[in-house]
């Protein structure tokens, strides 16, 4: 099968290594602050002058280098090597070697057990109604621990990936490859511990891993949030109710809120100005948890941190 390759670049960014900042690059090794150029318990990864395009070529040469693109070729993942062959003798029984196989590693604490889930199983379609989702782009799975049967999580495969996992490998999981986890996590289990929202007709929240692409799949659920009220929530975790006047009319559950930040005014106004739902620029969506008095954020410090950081730096704001 041949590959899709693509030429090579003469001009790239490198991003911040903090991998928190959503939105800053640099373009020249000279813009790089000098604590980010160093080895340090806070920056392990230094930015180096070699990470960015060379001066002392002709980048023209650059294009002759050959990228290659697993998505464009339905991979995983490849790697080239290249041999040279600096002299050529009669081989010998004394060039192999015999190696003693690692230790197996119990599959039970990793691995995970994918299963396909049909559109119309009891519990999906618990899901596509409370959300409002009327098709998905891909094949829906359900996970659950090797041993476990409790499911985990709620995910969307590419139609290669389920091919692999359903059809190509074996159903019966035995010693060998196991899977650790594959696709993109839409939905987890509401807790099932003590009483908590005990009367809510869908058992399922919305996953942080698949919070970008639940917003555009469904029709229910997903609202608008004010500037303010992101700022709030992700300094606090939490939202009053009151603060959602749309979230008022709805039930306890799962809930995804998205902002619209303008990047690009679209009506001539100041840039970075909160121009509300529907601006032009990048979407921020996170995914909640609506009780009857207040919004949970379901979001750990770390997303908190670069979303506020995407905030500021988006804004003009130092």
């Amino acid at each position: 099968e041949q590959m899709d390759f693509a030429e090579g670049l003469t001009s790239w960014l490198v991003p911040n290594p903090d991998r928190v900042s959503l939105f800053r690059f640099f373009s020249e090794f000279e813009e790089v602050p000098a604590e980010l150029k160093t080895r340090s318990s806070s920056n392990p990864i230094p930015i180096k002058e070699s990470m960015f395009p060379p001066s002392d070529l002709d980048l023209e040469q650059l294009r002759f280098c050959l990228r290659v693109l697993p998505h464009k070729i339905n991979e995983g993942g490849c790697f080239f090597a290249i041999f040279s062959k600096e002299s050529h003798r009669e081989s010998s029984v004394d060039d192999w070697q015999t190696v003693a196989l690692a230790p197996k590693v119990s599959a039970a604490k990793w691995s995970r057990k994918l299963e396909p889930l049909a559109w119309d199983e009891e519990g999906w379609q618990q899901v596509s109604e409370f959300f409002g989702i009327h098709r998905v782009d891909g094949v829906l799975a359900k996970e659950s621990g090797y041993y476990n049967k409790a499911i985990r999580s709620l995910r969307l495969l590419t139609p290669e990936a389920a091919e692999i996992l359903f059809t190509a490998r074996p159903a019966v999981y035995t010693s060998g490859l196991q899977v650790v986890t594959a696709g993109v996590g839409l939905f987890e289990p509401l807790s099932s511990s003590s009483n908590f929202l005990r009367e809510c007709p869908c058992r399922w929240r919305p996953s942080l891993e698949g919070v970008d692409l639940l917003a555009e799949m469904c029709q229910k659920r997903v609202l608008d949030i004010s500037l303010q009220g992101i700022r709030s929530l992700l300094e606090t975790k939490t939202l009053a109710r009151g603060a959602l006047a749309e979230s008022l009319g709805l039930e306890p559950g799962g809930l995804i809120l998205t902002y619209s930040l303008s990047l690009k005014p679209a009506n001539g106004g100041p840039e970075g100005e909160d121009k509300g739902p529907g601006a032009q620029g990048a979407v921020l969506n996170v995914p909640c948890i609506l009780t009857h008095t207040e919004v949970q954020l379901m979001c750990d410090e770390r997303r908190c941190k670069a979303l506020n950081l995407s905030l500021d730096l988006a804004l003009g704001k130092p």
